[in-house]
């Protein structure tokens, strides 16, 4: 529970090398899960070869992964 002293007393956001680290990350795991999602689209031999079940499978779990990535960056708990 927040109080508004303790809100208010909060420091101001630092971007540290394990913030960037976490953006790096995510940027890098969410564009394997496009690549992998949407490679049908983008009509990528290698992409096509893999079974749809492990493509879209792995590709949603890439997609969820890379997002909490991305937020432990930007909130830096």
């Amino acid at each position: 529970m927040y109080t508004e002293n303790n809100f208010e007393g909060r420091k101001k956001r630092k971007w540290g090398v394990q913030a960037i680290a976490d953006i790096t990350r995510a940027v890098i795991i969410l564009a394997v899960a496009i690549t992998l999602l949407f490679g049908s689209l983008l009509k990528i031999d290698f992409v096509l070869q893999i079974d749809s079940f492990l493509r879209y499978g792995f590709g949603g779990i890439s997609l969820l992964y890379g997002s909490f990535r991305l937020y432990r960056g930007v909130v830096n708990d």
